[in-house]
């Protein structure tokens, strides 16, 4: 990044090395990605009422869309149950996890050569049309459908928060601007559970899914509006002099497959299915009758652990272009720790919050909307310790003390996890929430402070792929912990349900057991607490969600370990580290970069 003679460190001041109005030496606009070119041109003309109505557009994007978040998987356990497959909730996060840890990068170089603003129009459309795919569905199989092109466009949504975030801030101050879209979480978490409660009174769930169809084209308008007004007046200027626009980009296929080929496509696809194949089937090979030696359990794995996976490997070291791991991040053992950080901490609370949702309802009895605002609880905790953590970092500039005192507080949080997994006590049901409240804690101290901490190590140039490298991660984890606790539950459940009916003496308690299996929902409706089907059941639950959360306390065990990897960078005033680029200059950045886009 081009040095300037003024105080002002925002990305801006990259085209005023030369003055005011004057724009950077063309060295340093030809060796930036288009789309990285544009933000930092956006960036130096925005007017103080644009910038604050960026942010202000953000939060109301982010905040609907929060809403929706939160709400969804309410909706989602409705639809489930009504087709009898409540059993395979956690295929679902694995299917998400999957998409989302191939699409990041995809979305990250996008927005580095085709722009910021393109990325938020498709990854709207994909928002869109697979929710409205979900909305209409009318069996899993057309829900499936639905939920990966939804998921697609989530996850696009999801890297242009975190790049515009990282965009306009400093590295000192990039907790507080990575948590400011998190915000509308300290609203959404006591609002979600009356939003679901009242849909569902009055409507269908479907409903659930149809009404983000309709708001959020107005509010992805409203973010769009400022980079648009920001790209006219840097043309308008000259600032984009030179710098291919999102149309000439687009109309070229030579620039298509110069793309495919530096987001590494061949890798991403065999990592992708490697993990489907892979970590699906640990989500059905249980059931009542347990499928393990069937076809349709067995082929997937076979094909991931013979196939897929070893033909990842030998493409990512022998005939890849551009790595998913360049050499140069695979030397750095602070670049390592925190990526498998970002997995071991989703991997480990994934585990507890696959099924928690029917954990609250059936083994703790309660509400669709008390039992929406706990499964949020951790949201809402993560958002506000996340800020003040923020305040925390800017003023130390440290950031490794708070990460290992994450590590620490997940395991007292399984801990508490553990103890308290089902009752209906005031005590039991303190002591869970308790376990979420401390869960939430961890997560500040870890998640975005680890982006933050791998942000900070390298230039602005390669800030997106690092990120997305992160989220990426993340997402594998996700998976990996889905997979886990879809093992433990349909493996579990069905013989843990029938065993405590038939000690109970109910009569037919194998139909009932596969009955409520499928579709909890409507047996607690014909069950209520005190019966004894209910506490056969309840007792089920208990046993089944103890296990689970001592697997995730064993891998918040290896998440610590990672912790003490890290370095400690001090975070300055810049809104990136420009000493990487020295670094750089020995050997290609982490993702080299392009040669001139035509």
């Amino acid at each position: 990044m081009a040095t300037t003679a003024k105080t002002d460190k925002t990305p801006a001041a990259a085209f005023d090395a030369a003055g005011d109005g004057e724009l950077a030496p063309a060295a340093h606009r030809d060796a930036t990605a288009p789309g990285v070119a544009r933000i930092e041109a956006v960036a130096a003309v925005w007017r103080t009422w644009e910038r604050w109505f960026f942010w202000i557009a953000l939060f109301l994007f982010c905040y609907y869309r929060g809403l929706d978040g939160m709400t969804r998987p309410t909706f989602q356990a409705f639809a489930v149950s009504e087709w009898n497959v409540a059993g395979q909730t956690a295929t679902l996060a694995v299917i998400r996890a999957c998409i989302g840890s191939a699409s990041q990068p995809v979305y990250a170089k996008l927005c580095d050569y085709v722009g910021r603003p393109f990325v938020l129009f498709i990854s709207t459309f994909f928002f869109l049309l697979g929710t409205i795919v979900c909305a209409a569905a009318q069996n899993f199989g057309s829900y499936i459908a639905g939920f990966v092109i939804y998921t697609f466009g989530f996850g696009g949504q999801n890297m242009l928060i975190f790049a515009v975030a990282s965009d306009f801030s400093s590295m000192r101050s990039r907790l507080i601007f990575l948590h400011a879209p998190s915000v509308p979480f300290l609203i959404n978490t006591w609002v979600s559970g009356n939003v679901a409660q009242g849909l569902l009174n009055n409507t269908t769930w479907r409903w659930g899914f149809g009404i983000p169809a309709i708001v959020d084209p107005f509010t992805t308008a409203l973010v769009f509006v400022p980079l648009l007004l920001g790209l006219l007046r840097a043309k308008k200027q000259g600032r984009l002099d030179g710098i291919k626009s999102t149309p000439q980009l687009l109309a070229s296929p030579s620039n298509w497959l110069d793309l495919l080929i530096k987001v590494d496509i061949v890798g991403l696809f065999l990592i992708a299915s490697s993990l489907a194949l892979i970590l699906v089937p640990l989500t059905l090979g249980g059931g009542n009758a347990a499928k393990w030696r069937t076809a349709p359990v067995l082929a997937p794995l076979i094909i991931g652990l013979t196939v897929t996976l070893p033909s990842f490997i030998v493409w990512e070291v022998k005939y890849a272009k551009y790595p998913m791991l360049p050499k140069k991040l695979l030397r750095s053992r602070h670049i390592l720790c925190g990526l498998a950080i970002a997995l071991f901490s989703i991997a480990s609370s994934s585990t507890q919050g696959s099924y928690l949702y029917f954990t609250l309802v059936v083994a703790f009895g309660k509400s669709v909307e008390a039992a929406t605002r706990v499964r949020n609880i951790t949201s809402f905790v993560s958002t506000i310790v996340g800020i003040l953590i923020g305040f925390a970092v800017r003023h130390f500039r440290q950031l490794k003390p708070f990460i290992i005192a994450g590590g620490i507080l997940y395991m007292v949080a399984f801990g508490l996890l553990i103890r308290y997994r089902g009752g209906h006590s005031v005590s039991d049901f303190a002591g869970l929430v308790g376990g979420e409240v401390v869960l939430g804690v961890a997560n500040a101290l870890i998640q975005y402070p680890t982006t933050t901490a791998l942000q900070a190590v390298v230039s602005h140039d390669n800030m997106a792929i690092v990120t997305a490298m992160y989220n990426a991660c993340f997402q594998v984890g996700a998976a990996i912990g889905a997979a886990m606790a879809g093992g433990i539950w349909t493996n579990l459940m069905p013989r843990k349900l029938q065993a405590g009916l038939e000690r109970a003496n109910i009569p037919g308690a194998e139909k009932l057991a596969l009955s409520v299996y499928g579709n909890p929902i409507k047996f607690i409706a014909q069950y209520k607490v005190g019966s004894p089907e209910r506490a056969a059941v309840d007792g089920a639950y208990r046993d089944v969600q103890r296990i689970i959360c001592i697997a995730g306390i064993c891998v918040a065990v290896v998440l610590f370990g990672f912790t003490f990897g890290l370095d400690n960078p001090r975070l300055s005033d810049d809104q990136s580290n420009k000493d990487a680029e020295k670094s750089d200059s020995d050997e290609a950045s982490v993702h080299e970069k392009p040669k001139d886009i035509k």
